[in-house]
Formats: structure tokens, C-alpha cells, sequence
């Protein structure tokens, strides 16, 4: 999720949540939804066990901030299908049939039965979730979006069982580019060179990290200069984007 390999490139800290100080974890719920949801056989408590379990290893408040973006054209037919599987007991089943918005509404209906603050964003929950985070909280996620966007205390390869996990810290954190660590902080065209690598709106063909670092180091207009018209709207189209919400 979010720019293409930028998360095996980063140096981060290893640690566990229990060392952490801060109040508060942001949690990107459309990440967690789409890895627990493999763990589903038609119970919906074990599907929301994990989130029990994800809650418990995290042990302080929490706010789930979803996309505003899914689409409800297959919810009836997810709901009848659910319905099917449960009362044959039927445990085959494939998850195609299953619309995202099914596990979307559970954990939503969860949430709300143990009081636990939850936001639905107008459009995507990275931006939104960057703009409610604050010093004294973490953001959960394996978005690498979320770097481009300025979010800090970010812990990533969280691991629901342990706590332990990967931390980014925003003035210290640093990136493996041509064999050797730099701060990202001291990149002035690290959004440049990320949208290059590819991110989730769209991937250009045959740039790696390491030779989107090189053509931002050389000056982006001299490669831009050589691309046809359509490539140069689209870079500029997702650069805005990245910038706008900064």
C-alpha cells in the first residue's frame, strides 16, 4: 500500500507499543479490514476476535478512521450469501463473493458496541487520518502514503499478537538510496522522487526508488521533457495531489 517498495527501503526503529508513552493510536481500519478478513470462515466472531486481540496488545484509547470510498452494488448479494453459509454450515466459501462493505458495517457495529471512536473520511482515510493525529499519539498502518502526507509516530509490520513493530519518526527516520541511509527529512524532493517510484494511483513503468532518487536528483523537468504528454499530466496530477494536503 502507498509508494512502491518505499517501506523495504526505510531504516526504522524496532520497538514495542508497550514502550510507547503515547495516549492515543490512529488506526487506518481499511489495513486491518483487509488482513483479518483472510482470517474469516463465515463465524463473524473470528473475524472480530483479531480486532479483540489487536485491541488488547494496543491497551489504550483508539480512534478507526475509514475510507469513504467503498462501493455497496454486491451488499445484498453479500448478505444473502452469508446468510447461505451459516445456516448450512457451510465453511467452503470463497471471499471474491464477499463485498468489503460486509466486514466494513461489522466492525462498525462492533465498534459502537464497545464505545470505541470511529470516523468515516469524505474521501480517502489517509488524509484524514494524518490531520486528527497529534504528538501524543500513533498512527497504525501499513500505508507508506501517509509519509508523503507528513505523519509522524507511525508504526508499521505491526504485530497483533507481541506489539512489536517498526517506527517512524518523522526528523529521524532514513531511507537506503545508493547504498547509504539518509534522513528523509533532509530530502527536499523525497515527494517527487516517491510519486515517480509509484504509488497507489498510478505506477510508471521501470522506475525503481533508487532511480526516481537519481532523476529528482538530476532535476525531474529534464526527465519530464522526454515523456509524452499523457505521463507528464499524470505526474503533475498526482504531485498535486501529495502537496495540496501536506
Amino acid at each position: 500500500m502507498g509508494v512502491k517498495n518505499l517501506l523495504k527501503c526505510l531504516k526504522l526503529e524496532k520497538t514495542n507499543i508497550n514502550y510507547l508513552s503515547h495516549q492515543m493510536v490512529i488506526i487506518d481500519a481499511m489495513y486491518w479490514v483487509h488482513r483479518f478478513k483472510y482470517a474469516y470462515n463465515g463465524d463473524d466472531e473470528v473475524f472480530l476476535n483479531c480486532f479483540r486481540k489487536l485491541l488488547k496488545t494496543l491497551n489504550r484509547k483508539t480512534l478507526f478512521i475509514f475510507d469513504g470510498k467503498f462501493k455497496n452494488s454486491h451488499e445484498n448479494k453479500t448478505e444473502s450469501f452469508i446468510n447461505l453459509v451459516k445456516s448450512q454450515n457451510n465453511q467452503k466459501f470463497n471471499l471474491k463473493y464477499i463485498d468489503q462493505n460486509y466486514f466494513i458495517k461489522l466492525l462498525q457495529h462492533f465498534l459502537e458496541q464497545q464505545n470505541i471512536d470511529f470516523y468515516t473520511a469524505e474521501d480517502e482515510a489517509d488524509i484524514e487520518i494524518v490531520r486528527k493525529s497529534c504528538k501524543n499519539s500513533l498512527i497504525l498502518t501499513n500505508d507508506t502514503d501517509i509519509i508523503l502526507l507528513m505523519g509522524d509516530n507511525i508504526m508499521y509490520n505491526y504485530d497483533w499478537k507481541t506489539g512489536n513493530c517498526d517506527l517512524y519518526l518523522k526528523n529521524s527516520a532514513e531511507i537506503l538510496l545508493n547504498g547509504k541511509y539518509i534522513k528523509i527529512n533532509k530530502l527536499e524532493k523525497f515527494i517527487e522522487m516517491c510519486v515517480l517510484s509509484g504509488t497507489d494511483y498510478h505506477k510508471f513503468k521501470g522506475i525503481s526508488i533508487s532511480t526516481a532518487y537519481k532523476i529528482t536528483q538530476n532535476g525531474i523537468e529534464e526527465w519530464l521533457k522526454t515523456q509524452p504528454e499523457e505521463t507528464i499530466i499524470t505526474y503533475n496530477k498526482i504531485l498535486k495531489y501529495y502537496k495540496q494536503n501536506v
